[in-house]
């Protein structure tokens, strides 16, 4: 059964992750997020993706539950960004 954006927002915020950095880490464009969870419709291309990976709509894959994160330190332990870019 389909979930609605505000039990989505809730468990994104269980998750502690925003919904750009969901939208970020999978790919997606943060704007057409937010948008498909303000109600746009969701019928085709990566909209329709973003609605059924975030579990407004039935599709293939599952909900927010059937995908993972990574670890919250994950890019701070990365030694690329301890690399400060000389100009």
């Amino acid at each position: 059964m389909p979930k609605t954006p505000t039990e989505i927002r809730k468990e994104l915020a269980d998750k502690g992750i925003s919904l750009a950095a969901w939208a970020r880490c999978y790919g997606f464009s943060e704007a057409l997020t937010y948008r498909v969870m303000s109600g746009h419709q969701a019928k085709l291309g990566q909209s329709h993706r973003i609605a059924v990976a975030l579990g407004l709509k039935e599709g293939k894959s599952g909900g927010i539950e059937t995908l993972s994160f990574p670890a919250r330190n994950t890019v701070l332990d990365d030694p690329k960004t301890d690399q400060v870019r000389e100009e």
